[in-house]
């Protein structure tokens, strides 16, 4: 990933974004989503999220307007949920990546520094937790940390980004 000649959009949009929520600007991009599930939190804003509710667990929550009994089938939403879960997979390794090869530098988060669950959480939030093995460790650690990133990622950035 990140060779310079072969630099992929998806990839741009990660790099944008990290450097943009570093700078504190407001950034959208066709991964956004992706990365503010990454980072957690419950607003009425996110389409879904991802929660740890301990170290070594993982909850995807799909936010929908309608009340719980106005849900669509589980196997619909089961669909829709691996689609999403196969995105930030992608994001996430492409993150991790970013960590190896020294382009970021990686803050560890406490389980307490993350958004905790509404009261009313299960009236709008639906849960997901079909993970594979190697998805859920991808998705963990990367869940689990802060991306500061690097002067390295900054003159890739603006070489290869802007």
């Amino acid at each position: 990933m990140l060779k310079l000649q072969s630099l992929k959009p998806f990839e741009k949009d990660i790099i944008n974004y990290i450097i943009a929520e570093n700078e504190e600007t407001e950034l959208t991009n066709a991964l956004s989503d992706y990365m503010r599930a990454i980072e957690g939190g419950f607003n009425q804003d996110m389409k879904f999220t991802l929660y740890l509710p301990a170290a070594n667990h993982l909850m995807m929550y799909e936010y929908n307007v309608k009340k719980h009994v106005d849900w669509c089938s589980r196997h619909a939403f089961y669909g829709e949920c691996e689609k999403t879960k196969h995105v930030l997979v992608k994001v996430a390794q492409s993150i991790i990546y970013l960590c190896q090869d020294d382009y970021v530098r990686v803050l560890f988060r406490s389980l307490n520094d993350q958004a905790r669950l509404p009261q009313d959480y299960q009236e709008h939030w639906r849960a997901y937790e079909i993970f594979m093995q190697d998805e859920l460790e991808s998705l963990l650690y990367v869940c689990s940390i802060r991306i500061v990133p690097k002067l390295k990622l900054y003159k890739f950035w603006e070489t290869h980004c802007i």
